[in-house]
């Protein structure tokens, strides 16, 4: 998480730190299928997905994301940014 100094820097420059929950590990050597598969797993309503797109290899996340993007829609979800995320849940900092 964040210490006390980081958090401070952070809300000094006017940021929100948002943190995922669903986080199917894809900086690891796994395949785009399992990285799909351990999304669906875990994805609720109001979640926010992981995915890495830098240091390594990030072919297989390339691979998974428009695989995800249609199970997603397909499940009925949809795609917003995290304003509206917040705005929706009616979330607050902490």
């Amino acid at each position: 998480m964040l210490s006390p100094g980081q958090k401070k820097k952070i809300e000094a420059r006017g940021l929100t730190v948002v943190l995922g929950d669903v986080i199917p590990g894809d900086w690891k050597d796994i395949d785009a299928a399992t990285i799909r598969e351990r999304v669906l797993k875990k994805v609720r309503t109001g979640a926010i997905i992981v995915l890495h797109d830098g240091s390594g290899d990030r072919s297989e996340t390339v691979k998974a994301t428009p695989m995800l993007i249609d199970a997603l829609r397909e499940q009925g979800y949809s795609f917003v940014t995290v304003s509206e995320l917040a705005h929706r849940t009616n979330a607050t900092a902490l």
